[in-house]
């Protein structure tokens, strides 16, 4: 049977969030990938990326019931992602803000990762204590957790067990350019600053901003008709993020 509660995306950035984040409209959920407010999270069906990964303990005491997905990535292919994200971005760090979205996402990364330029080995750190962070809080609740490393392939045959779901092919096709109904999804759900890129941003390599290629002809429309769910269906191999 389908979950009907809250789902809470609380892998770190650069960890597939946005592949996760396609599946979980896939399968007909209310998702808000970059979660600015505690608003976002009550609102929406499911939930991602580091506003909801900072906030998880207090999110599982507010919806008991909830599933957690951790999304986790090869610690190097991890830092290197975002070495790149944030040389390519930096124009999204402005002092004073330019707004209250790029106020918000700034508050945000400094919380968690501790600073707003990138330092390897403080990156490495906070890898390191959110991941224990996350596993001790659910070492004895296995079946309220999924740890998926989508970035190394992991797709549906974990993803869709753990809701509740049959087999459907993982809108994910190796890494390559984000088509048209995916971008059209993202710019729905995603803040865009003046004078300054997406968060995520869609453009430049697709397999560095941890999206997939989605498969609109092989995904059934499960908004519609959650049944189509059951009936499997062919597909091609998923790859990374």
């Amino acid at each position: 049977m389908k979950h009907q509660g809250k789902i809470f995306g609380i892998g770190l950035s650069r960890t597939g969030t946005q592949s996760l984040a396609l599946a979980l409209q896939a399968l007909g959920y209310h998702v808000k990938h970059w979660c600015m407010h505690m608003a976002d999270c009550h609102n929406h069906d499911a939930t991602l990326d580091i506003g909801t990964a900072m906030r998880f303990p207090v999110l599982d005491k507010l919806y008991p019931g909830s599933k957690f997905i951790y999304t986790v990535r090869d610690r190097e292919s991890w830092l290197d992602s975002c070495e790149r994200w944030w040389q390519e971005h930096r124009a999204l760090v402005r002092i004073p803000p330019v707004n209250d979205a790029q106020a918000i996402q700034m508050e945000q990364e400094h919380e968690v990762y501790g600073s707003w330029e990138f330092d390897r080995d403080l990156w490495n750190a906070v890898y390191n204590a959110h991941d224990q962070r996350v596993r001790t809080h659910f070492e004895n609740r296995p079946h309220d957790i999924l740890i998926m490393d989508i970035c190394n392939g992991e797709g549906w045959e974990k993803l869709l067990p753990f809701l509740g779901f049959g087999e459907v092919p993982f809108p994910c096709k190796n890494r390559g350019p984000l088509p048209e109904e995916s971008a059209d999804y993202l710019s729905n759900n995603m803040e865009v600053y003046p004078d300054g890129p997406e968060r995520g941003d869609p453009a430049g390599d697709a397999g560095d901003n941890g999206v997939c290629e989605l498969r609109g002809s092989s995904a059934p429309d499960v908004a519609e008709d959650d049944s189509a769910l059951h009936g499997g269906g062919g597909g091609d191999e998923p790859g990374g993020p």
